[in-house]
């Protein structure tokens, strides 16, 4: 047992280094109020989105309501 979780510990490392060699920009588009998962100091975090466009992204964390601006693909991603 302990090789196949040695396989699936590589598989999300080399997921999340794929993830993270994505281009930041164009940013996604996304709906009002949808919900979002957003990196915040390297843990992802539940969020709500205010505006969005191809440039940017304005999100409002879900926990303690605090809202700022992506401009980074690579830090958003649908819930």
């Amino acid at each position: 047992m302990p090789k196949t979780e040695s396989l699936l510990d590589r598989r999300a490392e080399l997921e999340a280094i794929a993830w993270m060699n994505r281009s930041p920009h164009p940013m996604p588009v996304f709906k009002h109020d949808e919900t979002v998962y957003v990196l915040q100091n390297s843990d992802w975090k539940k969020a709500r989105v205010i505006t969005s466009s191809r440039n940017g992204c304005q999100v409002q964390l879900i926990e303690d309501k605090k809202a700022f601006n992506l401009y980074d693909a690579r830090c958003i991603r649908s819930a």
